[in-house]
């Protein structure tokens, strides 16, 4: 496996913490995954979410030939964020499970 923190996979407005169960989304294949959660203050009335993954061996072959990736996490509330990696934050994924 590879340890990856998610470039990108943070949010400032938040007020809850993030829900440790999140999805990898390479291409079309859905990978749940149990991420490490921690929050920090980020200014008044507003939380930072950073969130890390261990990516299972079985997922570097996919990020290594995915065109696109997704990032999927959820609040207790039901807000689901989804987010892409930009050709950026790819490539570096990419170089990471080398």
């Amino acid at each position: 496996g590879q340890a990856v923190k998610g470039v990108g996979a943070e949010d400032v407005a938040a007020r809850d913490k993030a829900d440790s169960k999140v999805t990898l989304v390479t291409d079309s294949k859905e990978w749940p995954l149990i991420a490490s959660v921690k929050q920090k203050d980020a200014g008044s009335f507003q939380k930072e979410n950073e969130i890390s993954v261990f990516l299972p061996a079985a997922t570097l072959d996919d990020i290594k030939k995915a065109s696109t990736v997704r990032f999927r996490y959820s609040y207790k509330d039901g807000q689901t964020i989804d987010l892409p990696l930009n050709d950026a934050d790819l490539a570096y994924w990419r170089g990471q499970v080398e």
